[in-house]
């Protein structure tokens, strides 16, 4: 409870929090929607979606403040950032050169707590080298875990794993949420928490996303 911020009866939705979230395109649309309508449910006052030209969105929910954007142009971005508590990218993001050089541009400098998930991660894991402006929390699951340390094949012991993300953690200072059963949280030179727990329920298609909504919400 001690984590938890006050709740004040005469708040208005930006006291609840903005969320700028980043993801979706054409054919992709349901994972951005999906970490976009968590980030309402988990308690966000506002949430707008950044997402590529031409997406569908006949379905999405109408409390979801969508705007098209073109990849080569930050500016509307950097501009409603400065309003945002904080952000997500990279669900439904795609997989392009363009979309790579995009989130590498974005990280760089957007200065608000990011969630980086899916199509995030994989931009992250084809650059050798990137640099944020802002707190970055990483949630992958394991294969794209393995994606961001460069390996082709598994670990033979879950110690060599966790040690891996240990050093990349402390590499990059940032926070990784590594997603399983068990579930691991790691920080810079800090002690990961464990999760032993899993739930069979959560395995299926859109779960991550909708706790990369809930993150970027908390």
């Amino acid at each position: 409870p001690f984590f938890m911020p006050e709740v004040k009866r005469t708040r208005h939705k930006y006291d609840a929090g903005y969320v700028l979230g980043i993801g979706g395109s054409p054919g992709m649309a349901g994972a951005a929607i999906m970490s976009s309508w968590a980030a309402l449910k988990a308690g966000a006052g506002i949430i707008r979606l950044f997402h590529q030209k031409e997406m569908e969105l006949t379905n999405a929910p109408l409390e979801i403040v969508k705007e098209a954007i073109d990849l080569e142009n930050l500016e509307p971005i950097l501009k409603e950032s400065k309003r945002a508590r904080s952000g997500f990218i990279g669900p439904g993001l795609g997989r392009t050169d363009k979309v790579k050089h995009f989130v590498k541009e974005v990280i760089s400098k957007l200065d608000i707590p990011l969630v980086c998930d899916a199509d995030a991660l994989f931009a992250l894991s084809e650059l050798s080298h990137f640099e944020a402006k802002g707190p970055l929390i990483l949630t992958p699951h394991r294969k794209e875990m393995l994606r961001l340390l460069k390996k082709t094949t598994n670990f033979e012991d879950d110690a060599d794993l966790i040690s891996a993300c240990e050093q990349y953690v402390n590499t990059h200072e940032l926070v990784l949420l590594l997603k399983g059963a068990p579930t691991y949280i790691f920080r810079p030179k800090s002690t990961p928490l464990i999760i032993t727990r899993g739930n069979p329920g959560m395995a299926t298609a859109g779960t991550g996303d909708v706790l990369t909504g809930i993150i970027a919400a908390f």
